[in-house]
């Protein structure tokens, strides 16, 4: 209970010390993830994105089945016993 006291007490002190810096703000522009996200907001709107989400990691495990496959095997491999 003392500890709380003194780490709140500390905290507290620390919080405040922050809150008499002034806020300092950057804009750093971002635009095309800006309007990549304003996309993909648009096409929420009329597509349900779990659907496509799904569809894009179909997509994606297809096209690197390849890949997929070769650590598999790797990972087989690696365990004695199994030829």
């Amino acid at each position: 209970m003392i500890i709380e006291v003194l780490t709140n007490l500390f905290f507290g002190l620390f919080d405040f010390l922050l809150s008499l810096l002034p806020d300092i703000k950057f804009d750093i522009g971002f635009s095309p993830l800006t309007s990549l996200s304003q996309y993909i907001g648009y096409v929420g709107n009329f597509l349900d994105m779990r659907a496509i989400s799904a569809c894009l990691t179909i997509y994606f495990v297809i096209t690197n089945i390849g890949f997929i496959i070769r650590v598999f095997n790797f990972i087989i491999r690696k365990i004695p016993g199994i030829n």
